[in-house]
């Protein structure tokens, strides 16, 4: 009698490559308690603002708009030059998410779309 093959149930899988540590910190502030949550949420792993500058690769800060949030946003480049930042923003126009890129800041996500949006914003710019 010929072997059987096993099912697709009884096959084995290669194991999935194991995702590098990311280090993301939710600056205080505006909604920063519901932004870790959702972080937190999709399996990352969320420190506070106060954490070592040079352990955070992911910085995400609330903002009202770009144009308002000039300060807070020198302040976390200043507290973490070398984390790349995520804003998330009430609104934004398109000139001002063109300005944000020419600023080197990668990430942008509307307040009303955080929940799907923030997390795979965070691993894009994270990558």
């Amino acid at each position: 009698m010929p072997a059987m093959r096993p099912s697709i149930s009884q096959r084995e899988t290669p194991a999935a490559p194991a995702e590098a540590t990311l280090t993301v910190a939710v600056a205080r502030g505006r909604a920063a308690r519901q932004l870790s949550a959702l972080l937190e949420g999709e399996g990352m792993s969320v420190s506070s603002n106060g954490s070592s500058s040079a352990d955070v690769d992911v910085l995400v800060l609330a903002i009202g708009t770009p144009s308002s949030g000039g300060d807070d946003i020198r302040r976390a480049r200043g507290g973490h030059p070398s984390a790349r930042l995520v804003l998330v923003t009430d609104e934004a126009t398109p000139a001002e998410a063109r300005q944000l890129m020419v600023e080197d800041i990668p990430g942008l996500v509307l307040r009303e779309r955080a929940e799907a949006t923030l997390a795979p914003t965070v691993r894009a710019v994270a990558a």
